[in-house]
């Protein structure tokens, strides 16, 4: 593992699915999640893991879901190891980075629907950072969380054909 690349090119794509789901499973279980937070470098090892799911290909959203189902928990304050809790400004911020990628799935041309249901899926984490947090967000934060959604929303806006009614229809 780097955290230049990841796992690749020496993971395989199941191996490393395989293992994010498994960690993301663990980390649901509060004596596990104290364990791998109890020391920053293994969880710093954990969070560079969830966000190379993101860089998977499509085949992989399940894991990319659960993921996001285990970002959900740490943003309602369920499971939260010590160490987050001490900067959990910094680890919303890291989830917002980990789950931008999201609106550059370019490997979807042509699964509009899977598209815009994943896309969808990501802007609910957001919303429920933004509207239920288990801890306010800091000006820091909300900043990082508007700059995301404008970036996204200018990916869109730029890429999207004009003469793709699908999609014009949707927006």
């Amino acid at each position: 593992f780097n955290s230049e690349h990841g796992f690749r090119p020496h993971c395989l794509y199941p191996l490393q699915a395989a293992l994010m789901n498994w960690m993301a499973q663990c980390l649901r279980r509060a004596d596990l999640a104290e364990v791998v937070g109890a020391d920053k470098n293994v969880l710093n090892v954990v969070m560079e893991g969830f966000r190379q799911t993101f860089l998977m290909p499509t085949e992989y959203l399940s894991t990319m879901k659960l993921v996001m189902e285990f970002y959900c928990m740490w943003i309602m304050g369920e499971n939260v190891p010590e160490c987050v809790k001490d900067d959990l400004q910094f680890y919303y911020q890291l989830i917002l980075e980990h789950l931008y990628p999201a609106f550059y799935m370019d490997q979807l041309q042509g699964q509009l629907d899977t598209k815009l249901a994943y896309t969808g899926e990501v802007i609910s984490v957001f919303r429920l950072m933004a509207n239920q947090p288990y801890a306010a967000l800091s000006p820091s934060t909300w900043e990082r969380l508007l700059v995301t959604l404008l970036n996204a929303a200018n990916y869109v806006i730029n890429t999207v054909d004009a003469t793709d009614q699908t999609i014009l229809k949707r927006l």
